[in-house]
């Protein structure tokens, strides 16, 4: 219940962006992309509605388990802690304003290094979720096996025939999700194929890749979606796991700021040709 619940959050609300798929489609998606600031904003609007569906699904099931008899409490996890202002790290830098990205990547680089030199700072740290203890493992606990297998059954149904009030409830608020997921799926690889292939696009890409080439940095690709993940993705591997402290941490930060700055220099009119699709292909659920 909650897995899947989460499911339905994430695909609303999720930070990184997914770029996969293929089909047939192009142009440029109409409309403006909204300012820079409408993002977190958007995503706290919501992540509001999801928590509003999710304590509606709650309730759902709480009746329909009474009605067959048996008590169950609506749980609602609390969402995960973010930071009175969202973090740059992990946004698309075609969502982030020019000015608030070379903020950022003056201090902390792509964000790789920089926990390992400002372990506290919220803008870097790794945010643990919220977790809750769910009631209703006491209501199981106290039940005898066969009261628990009725339990069981009443809440998660038997079989595709019977859903139970978990998935009755679920599909009642937030409907037919596996054909949403699809046609969303569809969208997606329809703007994607469409991002990758965009002459204004292509031609931003190239420029970018030329100009992180002639200031000596390797890329793993320059495709569209791709090039502005190479230099981050190639620090995330040579990361690696473990801690790092001292001077081989601020040693390795201050590599990875140059690094971003090339980058952010380099790509500034590459991030403003991508963002209608990167923008899209948020609104569709991916990323």
């Amino acid at each position: 219940m909650t897995h899947r619940l989460t499911m339905m959050a994430t695909a609303l609300t999720g930070t990184v962006l997914v770029l996969a798929g293929c089909g047939a489609q192009s142009g440029t998606p109409a409309g403006p992309a909204g300012p820079a600031g409408a993002e977190p904003v958007r995503d706290r609007a919501l992540a509001a509605q999801v928590q509003d569906q999710r304590r509606q699904a709650q309730n759902m099931i709480a009746d329909c388990m009474k009605q067959q008899g048996f008590t169950y409490v609506p749980h609602v996890p609390a969402a995960s802690a973010t930071p009175s202002a969202p973090s740059i790290r992990g946004q698309h830098p075609a969502l982030v304003a020019y000015e608030d990205l070379k903020t950022f990547r003056q201090k902390y680089g792509f964000g790789v290094y920089a926990a390992d030199v400002y372990p506290q700072d919220p803008n870097v740290a790794p945010r643990q979720p919220a977790t809750t203890p769910n009631p209703n493992d006491a209501v199981k606990a106290g039940l005898d096996p066969a009261a628990k297998e009725a339990y069981n059954k009443a809440l998660h149904g038997v079989g595709k025939g019977n859903g139970g009030c978990v998935n009755d409830s679920m599909k009642a608020v937030f409907g037919d999700t596996p054909a949403d997921d699809a046609a969303k799926q569809a969208q997606s690889r329809q703007t994607q194929s469409a991002f990758e292939s965009d002459p204004g696009v292509v031609q931003a890409a190239n420029a970018y890749a030329a100009c992180l080439g002639s200031r000596g940095h390797k890329l793993s690709s320059t495709k569209p979606g791709m090039i502005e993940k190479s230099l981050h993705q190639a620090l995330v591997t040579a990361r690696g796991q473990g801690n790092l402290t001292g001077d081989a941490a601020r040693t390795a930060l201050d590599n990875e700021i140059h690094q971003a700055m090339d980058d952010l220099e380099c790509g500034k009119d590459y991030f403003v040709a991508a963002k209608p699709f990167v923008t899209k292909l948020r609104e569709s659920g991916v990323g």
